[in-house]
Parts: C-alpha cells; sequence; structure tokens
C-alpha cells in the first residue's frame, strides 16, 4: 500500500523539506540595572561575576560543569538597525525581519533577512525565498534555530546573512530583494511594490554589546554537548551608561552530517539547568524580549 501511494503521488512525498536544527537557544531576559557603566561595553565587571557564579552553581545542581569566563566579543560596541515599512510593518506582521548591524571598525554593514515563527516547517519552507545573496554580494551564510524561552515555547528561524556596502541608502524593499534576489518573486506575489518604502523601525538605532566565554559542559562529551554562554546588552544611545535591555541565552549546536544529534544526556541536563534558570537572581520575567523592543 505504501508503494503504491508513493507511486501516484511521488512528488508530494518527496517535496516535504528537511527540518533540522543546527542549533538550539535558549534565552531568557534579566535586568538590565544590573549591568550599568560609564558607557556601553563598560559593564560593572562585578555584575558579570556574580552571573557566572549563580550559573556555574546551577549548572553543577543539574550535574553539568562549568568553565571559562564573561569578556567583550570582539568588534564591540556594533550598531543595530531594525527595517520595516512605516506604520504598517508589513515585513513584522508576515513573520519576517530585516537586521543590519556594524561591528566597531568595520565599514560596511551585516544585513540579516530572517524568517521567525512557531511553525518549523512554515519556516523551513521560506528557506528557499533566501538562501542564497545575489551575484556580486557577499555571502556570510545562513543558520536554521530553534529559540527556546523559560515557558518552554518555542519559536524557529531561518536567517540568511549577505554583507551589505555601506554606500547604500536601505530606504525601500529593493533593498532586500537586491541582497536576497529570491525575495522579488515574495514581493510580488504578495503584491508588494519594490519601491514600498522601509525605514529604521521607531526610529531607534541600537549600540549592542556582548559578553561570551562562559561555557556549560551538559556531558563530557564533544562540541555538541558545550551549551556557550552571552550576555546581550542593548542601550539606545551610543553614549548610555546603562542599557535598557539585558540577556543571557546559551546555544548547543549540531554539525556535520548529524544535525540534531544531541544526546539524551545533553538534552536532559540541559532542560533541568534551565528550569532551575526560573530562579536566576536578575531574571526580569517582565522584560521585552529584543526582538518584541
Amino acid at each position: 500500500m505504501t508503494l503504491f501511494l508513493y507511486a501516484l503521488f511521488p512528488v508530494a512525498i518527496l517535496a516535504w523539506p528537511d527540518v533540522e536544527i543546527e542549533k538550539r537557544e535558549y534565552k531568557t531576559m534579566m535586568h538590565a540595572s544590573s549591568f550599568y557603566g560609564n558607557s556601553p561595553c563598560t559593564t560593572n565587571p562585578s555584575a558579570l561575576f556574580s552571573l557566572e557564579n549563580e550559573l556555574a552553581m546551577k549548572a553543577a545542581g543539574a550535574g553539568a560543569t562549568s568553565s571559562g569566563s564573561f569578556s567583550l566579543k570582539s568588534g564591540m560596541p556594533r550598531t543595530v538597525k531594525m527595517y520595516d515599512t512605516p506604520g504598517s510593518c508589513d515585513l513584522n506582521e508576515n513573520s519576517w525581519i530585516f537586521r543590519m548591524r556594524q561591528e566597531s571598525g568595520q565599514s560596511d554593514w551585516e544585513g540579516t533577512l530572517k524568517s521567525r515563527s512557531g511553525d518549523r516547517y512554515h519556516t523551513t519552507y521560506r528557506r528557499k525565498d533566501m538562501n542564497r545573496c545575489c551575484n556580486g554580494c557577499t555571502e556570510l551564510g545562513g543558520k536554521m534555530e530553534e529559540d527556546i524561552n523559560l515557558s518552554w515555547a518555542s519559536k524557529f528561524s531561518y536567517s540568511h546573512k549577505c554583507e551589505i556596502s555601506s554606500s547604500r541608502n536601505i530606504n525601500k524593499l529593493d533593498d532586500i530583494s537586491h541582497h536576497w534576489d529570491e525575495m522579488e518573486m515574495v514581493f510580488d506575489d504578495l503584491g508588494w511594490s519594490a519601491e514600498s518604502e522601509i525605514d529604521i523601525v521607531s526610529d531607534l538605532t541600537v549600540t549592542e554589546c556582548v559578553y561570551e566565554g562562559f561555557e556549560v559542559d551538559f556531558d563530557s562529551g564533544g562540541d555538541q554537548e558545550v551549551g556557550e554562554f552571552a550576555v546581550t546588552l542593548w542601550y539606545d544611545s551610543s553614549t548610555g551608561s546603562n542599557p535598557a535591555l539585558a540577556e543571557v541565552s546559551f546555544t548547543i549546536t549540531s554539525s556535520g552530517s548529524n544535525l540534531e544529534d544531541w544526546n539524551e544526556a545533553t538534552i536532559m541536563t540541559a532542560h533541568l539547568f534551565w528550569d532551575e534558570m526560573a530562579s536566576l537572581t536578575s531574571l526580569d520575567s517582565n522584560s521585552s524580549t529584543k526582538t518584541a523592543w
């Protein structure tokens, strides 16, 4: 019977997409006021040290081991801008995110086009619409990931990055479809004009600082068992002393030919650890997320 159905509907069966997750990122918000400093990226060291100690204790309680310490990632601070159609936010309404990011000392921008929703198959199908940069554009790669909050609600996203010249004025949908050329057909199908205006969301330019280097090994194994942590701080001013948002996250990554091949011990230990994060001292359950902000 199975072979009979396959013979009748081979295209439908073969067209079902791969949905393998490359990264699982567990993330939650913290009280931003804990990470004050004289200016962006001069965070009070004691706040990071206290966080490390608390994370290490929670890791040990879950049966995992921790190592390393938080230090400022290279290229910080960096500038972040989100773009959408003014007023209607058509991209966001259709589960698209367009972000521009520029590291300190760099002239060109890292452009990221992302589709994000609670439906992993919807997100996976969208890969074909944004899976390459235009001819002549610098390719910066893509990834499929699952974002997990403390309530165990997941969002699935596929993002693809292209380098965008600092000399290009970003102000139309055409600036997106120029760099991700498969998006031209998507916009046509939606009835959107390439000349439609896009602008910086809420006229907000974010200064971002990321601290990394702290890790938790959930199964004393290889790279796929290690959670890599990051503290991300967002400032609404390039000279601000207090961040507006603070996020702590960790990522476990699968790679090679065995995507999603995390072993049972890793998943179960990470789950126990993440449950314990609900009692994190600096946790701010009322904070907006970076995407919502």
